[in-house]
């Protein structure tokens, strides 16, 4: 198997923890929501990293209360499981948590609204919302860094010219790795949400609070469309590369409506 499609299947789309630590200090409340949580490695540093956190330098709160980790991936959220990071695991799309309207203080979702389809990312801002009391906390790449040109253009390559069958489960969390839209700080801004406006490895970290949240205001995301489905049963086509070079052609051309995109993208 080829070095890409080995990195991902083992390692679930882990992205830098540098991304994410600015995220985790503005945890609040003593409940917490990792949306998107992948095989738990944000999980495991809020955990360790509690003390940081304006749960406990602000409100006192000196130890996490629950934590839930939401996937939709099975290979995601069986790496998370071996990992025993989260109190409670959720194998779930982002559009649809099972958790009840203010089930915990803070919703975090890391690095994940990219990666959605265009048409889920105002559903998934939706159930961010609604599931939080305090705040919601979300990381995403800036426009000019949403998508590293010399590795798609390397990875279409390689894509073409893999000589081994991609199966659904793999072709699954392919997919799912790749950025599907891009958020501009204006888009977000306008649904409440609030940032410093620092560039951590090519994202920015943004809050907001849940009352106040216009998840709506987001608009049109744009993105790619969602792929009409190859058959009826996914399983039932055995080969998905012809699929996925598709899918990567569709973020090349997604690449050129992009303002201002960085040609070295986001090292990422």
């Amino acid at each position: 198997m080829r070095d890409f499609r080995l990195w991902h299947t083992t390692t679930a789309q882990v992205s830098p923890p540098p991304l994410v630590w600015e995220a985790l200090q503005l945890v609040r409340g003593a409940t917490v929501a990792d949306v998107g949580c992948g095989s738990g490695a944000y999980g495991f540093l809020l955990r360790a990293g509690w003390g940081h956190t304006e749960s406990w330098l602000q409100q006192g709160i000196t130890r996490p209360g629950a934590l839930h980790g939401l996937d939709n991936s099975p290979h995601a959220t069986k790496l998370a499981e071996r990992h025993r990071i989260y109190d409670r695991l959720h194998l779930c799309p982002a559009t649809a948590l099972p958790l009840d309207d203010g089930a915990v203080d803070t919703a975090v979702c890391t690095e994940t609204l990219e990666h959605l389809y265009a048409p889920d990312v105002v559903p998934a801002v939706r159930e961010l919302a609604r599931v939080a009391t305090q705040r919601v906390i979300v990381t995403t790449p800036v426009p000019e860094y949403i998508v590293n040109l010399p590795e798609l253009l390397t990875e279409i390559q390689e894509a073409r010219q893999d000589p081994d069958p991609l199966p659904y489960e793999e072709y699954a969390v392919l997919e799912s790795a790749l950025h599907k839209v891009w958020l501009s700080t204006e888009r977000l801004a306008a649904a409440g949400f609030e940032t410093d406006g620092e560039v951590v490895r090519g994202s920015r970290v943004y809050h907001a609070d849940p009352a106040t949240m216009d998840p709506e205001a987001l608009g049109d995301v744009p993105g790619i469309p969602v792929p009409p489905p190859a058959a009826p049963d996914p399983d039932e086509e055995s080969d998905w590369r012809a699929r996925y070079v598709q899918l990567l052609t569709s973020v090349r051309e997604m690449a050129d409506a992009v303002p201002g995109l960085a040609a070295a993208g986001a090292g990422r």
